[in-house]
């Protein structure tokens, strides 16, 4: 029978390999909401580009701030640093806890 290397099956590393150079279709739903993120319990994490002052804000008490319906896009537009006063801040949502 088949040794070592006779075997016809590719290994683990060419399925990975394919799976790495499938392109992603870029999303093309509706804009995550204040509202959707705290019903998905993510994590909004602020961070002031000038001052590099960091915060994680609750989505949900946004949500009642900003509205409901407010996209997270949107509403990183509304935010000012409460450290220096800039409005260069960045934004990530995740769904990870510390």
């Amino acid at each position: 029978m088949g040794g070592r290397g006779s075997s016809s099956c590719s290994s683990r590393g060419d399925r990975t390999s394919d799976y790495r150079d499938r392109e992603v279709k870029p999303y093309r739903g509706p804009p995550m909401t204040l509202e959707s993120a705290a019903a998905a319990h993510l994590r909004l994490v602020v961070w002031c580009k000038a001052c590099k002052h960091q915060s994680e804000l609750d989505p949900a008490e946004q949500a009642r701030w900003y509205g409901p319906e407010t996209p997270v896009l949107e509403w990183r537009g509304r935010l000012v640093c409460s450290q220096c006063g800039s409005r260069s801040v960045d934004v990530v949502v995740t769904g990870t806890r510390r």
